[in-house]
């Protein structure tokens, strides 16, 4: 068994990057416990409910995540196997929101021939395993579904801000089933590998179509293992599974179509490389028995799960 350890908000920041101190060392196994910050950094609040009414500039950006954290014995060539054990929304009480900011949405101009909608907030309250979204025609009360929005490690060389991901560090790919019960696998691109993490959604719908989640601060509790590259079954794109599932994630950007044939492309690869199948039987297999999760349709963020029962691998 591993240590326990904790990681609070005093550790939050806005990059994935190689230069910044680890917040805390930890050996592979460690379970960790860390806060997370609500995406807009707490900069909305009932007396300024859009981005637009501030009456300061916000330099630090969206998406704010704490870590990093520094994994002993993990180098560059491995990969963290991330254990998503609890995904706790609201745990000081503060208010989770919805905002709608014009124009990435996907669902209005120009994407639609609607009309864009000016921005407005909706201040949710998190009660238990249900919230509380007030819609223009009464409260509805709907069940949570409390996942990790930004995961990711430090990539090899250039920072990238935490609101972007890819394929060599993962990063905010928004997949509603990074949540308590699956695991993500990322790769080692430094020395401890410097994970982050944040971006909690009490509740996501497939894509984030109106461009916002159900934002929240979060207490998230992981299990992190260095798995060497013969032992991770890994092909190129961050991994998510679970106990009954494999999946790949491909995000690139400007393009769902491209995002989707790496997830795809991944998963076939996985499947014939390591359970055994011939190229054109795993290329079969996923044809017939692939589920696509469309995680982030944010523009110019596109990301996509590619996954598949275990059933049909064995």
């Amino acid at each position: 068994m591993g240590e326990n350890r904790s990681v609070g908000l005093e550790s939050t920041h806005y990059l994935f990057d190689r230069e910044i101190a680890p917040a805390i060392t930890v050996k592979s196994g460690s379970e960790v416990t860390i806060r997370t910050e609500r995406a807009d950094d707490m900069v909305l609040s009932k007396t300024h409910e859009t981005f637009t009414d501030r009456d300061e500039v916000v330099e630090s950006g969206p998406n704010p995540v704490t870590g990093p954290i520094f994994v002993t014995g993990a180098r560059p060539g491995d990969f963290l196997k991330v254990a998503v054990l609890e995904v706790t929304p609201c745990p000081d009480g503060s208010l989770a929101y919805v905002t709608y900011v014009p124009g990435p949405s996907s669902l209005v101009s120009p994407f639609s021939l609607l009309p864009d909608f000016p921005p407005k907030t909706y201040w949710v309250r998190v009660e238990g395993d249900k919230l509380v979204l007030p819609l223009e025609r009464g409260e509805k009360t709907i069940e949570t579904r409390p996942m990790i929005g930004t995961i990711g490690t430090a990539p090899k060389r250039e920072r990238v801000l935490s609101y972007w991901s890819d394929r060599e560090y993962g990063g905010n790919v928004d997949c509603p089933l990074i949540r308590a019960g699956n695991e993500v696998v990322l790769p080692v691109n430094v020395e401890g590998g410097l994970l982050s993490v944040g971006d909690v959604h009490a509740r996501q719908g497939d894509g984030e179509v109106s461009c916002c989640a159900v934002e929240c601060r979060g207490e998230v509790k992981l299990r992190i293992d260095v798995v060497p590259r013969d032992a991770a079954a890994y092909f190129e794109w961050p991994q998510v599974n679970g106990a009954d599932f494999i999946g790949s994630i491909g995000c690139v950007k400007h393009s769902m179509d491209r995002a989707v044939e790496a997830a795809l492309l991944d998963l076939v690869r996985r499947i014939e490389r390591f359970y055994s199948f011939s190229t054109i039987d795993a290329y079969e297999i996923v044809g017939q028995c692939v589920e696509l999760r469309v995680c982030q349709a944010v523009y110019p963020h596109f990301t996509c799960l590619a996954m598949i029962d275990r059933k049909y691998l064995a």
